[in-house]
């Protein structure tokens, strides 16, 4: 029963390390540069797989791709609030 938690520990581990040591060991500005362009491959996909923000992208009320965070922030977010 704690053998399957015990062998996610040891594969995600190194994982968690290297993460660790990325954001302890890289300047703040060069993070933010990283999860700027980890987003834009992520929202890539979204735009193909959720209809909502395909529509917005092509009414062009939101970018195709985020250059900024000011831009990122422009995004609307849906909760089930919004979707019911």
């Amino acid at each position: 029963m704690f053998f399957i938690p015990t062998i996610r520990e040891k594969v995600m581990q190194p994982k968690v390390n290297q993460e660790r040591f990325f954001y302890q060991n890289t300047p703040l500005e060069q993070v933010s540069n990283y999860q700027l362009n980890t987003f834009n491959n992520i929202w890539q996909k979204i735009q193909q797989n959720v209809p909502y923000y395909q529509k917005l992208v092509l009414k062009e009320l939101i970018p195709e791709k985020v250059n900024s965070w000011e831009e990122f922030l422009k995004i609307p977010i849906q909760n089930r609030a919004y979707v019911r």
